[in-house]
């Protein structure tokens, strides 16, 4: 009988991170791949304090699933924290599509990429933690526990929604980062909900013209905004987390609380470490991009009397 080939692809710009349910270390082996194992199982407790983490998920945030896998479907089901099935999100899941090339570079095989999306609300789930396992279903399988299910790190669900978070949402123009935006028809935006704030700095760039008596003459002023985006606070997040958020920002669109950002150009990560503890803050400065104009009224003829507004108009004031 010939070996079934169960390879599976997970990008990192997931909602939730993924790994293989039934990894082991290999024998000799004392610490886990960066993209295998547990967060808890990550942490080296021969001289790390140790540290469990949950993600924080408000029952209306969308959960976008994507991954390649070279099997024809799956089962996405959640577990609670004694393994038991708590809800099954969808079974038999059959391929999005499958992109032309988008082969094994071992065995040649051709993946299909897999897309679905959920917020706990729609089940609906109570407060509390959860697991979101993925089986994936081959023709011929005799041993559906060898490498065919993977499950995500533990999310916590609060319905009444997480204080001291943020909620990043996120697409890319182009296929990049291990993700067919198209022409897959992937939905946009993906969200990612983390520990963060943004600590914000008005700034300015002017153009002036100097004159030969030293007059200096305004050309023009464009004043914006720089901020600090800080992720982990004091208790700090997992690496697993800050890398998530790394590649986020990295996508073509990003907001922050559905506030438009761009990275600074020249500006690095700086990150708060404390001694044996496996958990880390990073503070990365965005700016806000001035040549967008913060409001737009359509056939108004003065829109600048309008400092704060929202998407609602009453027109007897014309």
């Amino acid at each position: 009988m010939s070996t079934i080939n169960k390879s599976a692809r997970f990008p990192p710009l997931n909602t939730l991170r993924f790994i293989p349910a039934n990894a082991s270390l290999p024998e000799g082996y004392n610490t886990w791949p960066f993209d295998q194992g547990f967060f808890y199982q990550q942490v080296r407790l021969d001289f790390q304090a140790p540290a469990n983490y949950f993600q924080k998920v408000n029952s209306s945030d969308m959960i976008t699933i994507y991954f390649d896998c070279l099997a024809t479907s799956v089962n996405i089901l959640i577990l609670d924290g004694d393994s038991n099935i708590v809800a099954t999100l969808v079974t038999s899941l059959v391929y999005t599509d499958s992109a032309t090339g988008n082969l094994d570079p071992d065995f040649g095989d051709q993946y299909y990429t897999y897309i679905y999306q959920f917020s706990p609300s729609d089940i609906p789930l109570d407060d509390g933690f959860y697991y979101v396992a993925i089986q994936s279903i081959y023709a011929g399988d005799t041993d559906p526990l060898t490498n065919t299910i993977f499950v995500a790190e533990c999310i916590q669900v609060m319905n009444e929604g997480w204080n001291n978070t943020i909620l990043l949402e996120y697409s890319n123009d182009t296929n990049d980062y291990d993700v067919f935006w198209e022409p897959i028809s992937t939905p946009q935006p993906w969200a990612f909900r983390v520990e963060a704030y943004l600590d914000i700095d008005p700034t300015f760039h002017d153009v002036e013209f100097e004159g030969q008596r030293y007059v200096v003459n305004k050309l023009q002023s464009v004043p914006y905004r720089f901020a600090k985006f800080i992720v982990g606070g004091n208790a700090g997040v997992p690496p697993w987390v800050l890398d998530k958020v790394n590649r986020i920002i990295s996508c073509d669109n990003f907001t922050i609380d559905g506030v438009q950002w761009k990275k600074e150009p020249g500006n690095y990560w700086s990150f708060k470490v404390a001694q044996d503890y496996p958990m880390k803050a990073g503070t990365i400065t965005l700016r806000d991009n001035p040549s967008n104009s913060e409001w737009i009224f359509s056939n108004k003829s003065d829109p600048g009397v309008f400092r704060i507004h929202d998407d609602t108009f009453d027109d007897t004031h014309d």
